[in-house]
């Protein structure tokens, strides 16, 4: 599916979480279109940033997270979080990668614990989001 808000993505898709939520997967024409994006990263938290190993580079972002004062429950909006990588530039260990990145901060957001009773989730996710991926990739790219 082509996004056209800006002319540097080339393929847009979807990895949905559970029923309700979802990531949303960026592939860019251009590292140096990613980074003159303006609107780049505007409404996202800066603790994942762009990757520089290897060649290639990609980039994990979770939402922002409301906090209700009353409750001190978490409001994780529809859209948790974005991927970002480079067309022609990524293989399957940075979507692995980055993918990781979005399970640890959905852990985090549900309060899971990935070295005890919660390993079996993180696997599990973990596995159905590069399975998505992929489906995806390959009806975009055919």
């Amino acid at each position: 599916m082509t996004h056209l808000k800006h002319p540097g993505i080339v393929a847009t898709w979807k990895l949905k979480i559970n029923r309700k939520h979802y990531i949303r997967v960026f592939v860019w024409d251009t590292a140096e279109s990613l980074w003159a994006a303006k609107d780049y990263n505007v409404s996202f938290e800066a603790h994942a940033h762009l990757k520089h190993e290897h060649n290639y580079i990609g980039d994990a972002t979770s939402c922002i997270q409301a906090i209700n004062e009353e409750t001190g429950k978490r409001k994780i909006p529809k859209k948790f979080g974005e991927i970002f990588v480079i067309a022609g530039n990524y293989r399957s260990e940075i979507a692995s990668h980055e993918i990781a990145h979005m399970v640890n901060y959905w852990g985090e957001s549900q309060g899971w614990n990935p070295y005890g009773k919660d390993d079996e989730k993180v696997a599990r996710i973990t596995g159905r989001l590069n399975a998505q991926f992929w489906t995806e990739h390959y009806k975009v790219f055919k």
